[in-house]
């Protein structure tokens, strides 16, 4: 039990410690978007038949019901995946890719171009600029309010 303790001391308190990350100057050469689709089905149920049957003299009526049954459920999720070739300050090119899907991540393809980035050991964190706000216009065309910009960290992952 002490080892595992003393190991825990060693992990957890560098995490505790909250390392400070500069941000550094890359340059973005290139990127592309591959986007695609993927679908998948989920079988609905067949329910169950009622039969019953009623007989007078020579004929026999008969009638069926069927209760229960569901359709079945399609779906489709959208898929993207940006892929880029970043120079890295000491001068070497690497490729990052970050993916995104209908949900849990956020992802853009940035422009060519230098960009403030936060180096980890797997992965480039990319500051983004992104449109906050759309820009207003006067009805004579000159410009009432200029857009708005945020930035946004995209994570990207070395490959």
């Amino acid at each position: 039990m002490k080892v595992l303790s003393i190991l825990l001391m060693f992990v957890a308190v560098p995490m505790l410690a909250g390392e400070t990350v500069t941000a550094v100057t890359v340059e973005v050469l290139a990127a592309s978007t591959k986007e695609w689709s993927s679908s998948y089905t989920i079988p609905g149920s067949s329910g169950t038949t009622e039969t019953s049957c009623s007989a007078n003299d020579s004929t026999m009526n008969c009638t069926s019901q069927t209760i229960g049954r569901t359709a079945d459920i399609h779906s489709t999720w959208n898929h993207w995946i940006v892929t880029a070739r970043i120079k890295m300050p000491d001068g070497s090119i690497v490729l990052a890719s970050c993916y995104l899907n209908f949900r849990w991540n956020f992802c853009a393809e940035p422009s060519a171009g230098q960009y403030q980035a936060k180096v980890g050991k797997h992965d480039i964190r990319l500051l983004i600029p992104v449109q906050k706000k759309r820009p207003e216009y006067n009805r004579d065309g000159t410009l009432k309010k200029p857009a708005e910009y945020t930035t946004r960290e995209v994570k990207f992952n070395l490959r």
